[in-house]
């Protein structure tokens, strides 16, 4: 008895040492998301994705894990393929070819049927540089429009077929997320530090026109070619000692003119913005951090606002499936270990989801670390129940 009196400090030492700790409620559950077909794992630092358009695979460049996954159309893992620091993906279907623009700015050429490198087109003056790739493929030109933030040529146009360069634009001061118009063969150049949005003939490589944003930072640019709308992201800047929050300017393609302007949600500092067109509903897809956006490309109306998982990266559309693709590197301490693609129904993004079960302050749940803690508590209440036994039985 003596012994479980001494052993009293160790068992109020466990308790302590092992504390109950709440876990909060994810911001929202995906899972529990109607608009959520699936999630996939792939690799870590995700860029992308790419959309087959006759298979329905998905390509993810997965950028600090060095290789590319090929998901399937229902969210299994086909596999991964080796490449160099990934950052962008575009497909040629007519070549089989999945082309991987990566940190140096070449391209790491992939056969589709195999799944296998085959080939590396170098573009690149000098070693890896720092983020923010893209890549253009106009089918119908033959072209490849190629372009990597801080490589000295700055952007490349490409026969598709030779995959021989064609023409540099290294007036550029800062290439970002471009866009395209497939049926105008119009590539769209966000260049932050001019404060322009570029417009390239895909077909003939000239400079057709550019959009000035002053004082707004162009930093992405997405495309309805039914419309022939561009949506040109632009980053908050100082006007005077006014700062102005992120903007999404809609311009119209044939004329350049800014038609709108609308106000989107500050990204986290670490967090891309990214949009996307799906022509076919008539939608634009807004994304950044955890958000979200829908709006109707016919009104610029915000139709929805949904909250997914942290670290939003990229965004890819599937019309033909009615499929909206999203890469998303969350945050490693509350989610799973390596970086999420989520297929999302866009039948189901018009409207804002209410009453999620895990959403819009619910309540913290307790974690497995506070499972040690019961024991601990247990084990003392138990020690205290056999002390006290013993002291009554021990009354005379």
């Amino acid at each position: 008895m003596h012994k479980l009196i001494l052993l009293m400090p160790l068992l109020v030492l466990v308790g302590v040492s092992f504390p109950p700790r709440l876990v909060a409620a994810s911001p929202a559950s995906a899972l529990d998301d109607p608009a959520v077909m699936f999630t996939a794992l792939v690799g870590n630092g995700v860029r992308g994705p790419a959309v087959d358009p006759d298979t329905g695979r998905i390509y993810v460049a997965n950028w600090l894990d060095g290789d590319v996954s090929v998901i399937a159309p229902d969210g299994g893992v086909i596999t991964r393929i080796p490449t160099l620091l990934p950052e962008a993906i575009g497909i040629d279907p007519p070549t089989n070819r999945v082309l991987v623009v990566d940190t140096t700015g070449d391209i790491t050429v992939i056969d589709r049927r195999t799944n296998q490198v085959s080939q590396r087109v170098d573009l690149s003056d000098g070693g890896p540089r720092p983020m923010s790739a893209s890549i253009i493929v106009d089918v119908e030109a033959r072209r490849i429009l190629s372009a990597l933030r801080p490589d000295p040529k700055k952007a490349v146009l490409l026969d598709a077929d030779a995959l021989e360069s064609l023409t540099t634009f290294p007036s550029l001061e800062d290439v970002l997320p471009m866009g395209f118009d497939a049926e105008l063969h119009r590539a769209y150049i966000p260049d932050s530090v001019s404060s322009k949005v570029l417009v390239v003939d895909t077909q003939s490589g000239d400079i057709v026109g550019s959009e000035d944003l002053t004082p707004a930072q162009p930093v992405s640019a997405a495309v309805d070619d039914v419309l022939h709308r561009v949506y040109a992201i632009a980053n908050g800047s100082q006007v005077g000692q006014l700062p102005l929050g992120p903007t999404l300017y809609v311009i119209d393609g044939q004329t350049h003119q800014v038609l709108q302007t609308i106000a989107v949600p500050d990204p986290s500092p670490h967090v891309s913005f990214s949009a996307i067109a799906d022509p076919v509903r008539g939608r634009l897809y807004y994304a950044t951090d955890d958000e979200l956006l829908t709006i109707d490309t016919a009104t610029n109306a915000i139709l929805a606002h949904r909250t997914l998982i942290p670290g939003l990266s990229g965004l890819a559309i599937d019309s033909s499936k009615n499929r909206l693709y999203v890469t998303a590197d969350p945050d490693l301490d509350h989610y799973a270990k390596d970086s999420v693609l989520m297929a999302l129904d866009t039948n189901q993004l018009d409207s804002t989801p209410s009453a999620l079960p895990g959403t819009g302050g619910a309540p913290a749940s307790l974690g497995r670390d506070y499972w040690p803690a019961l024991v601990g508590i247990a084990l003392i209440l138990v020690a205290a129940l056999v002390i006290r036994a013993s002291l009554v039985a021990r009354r005379p």
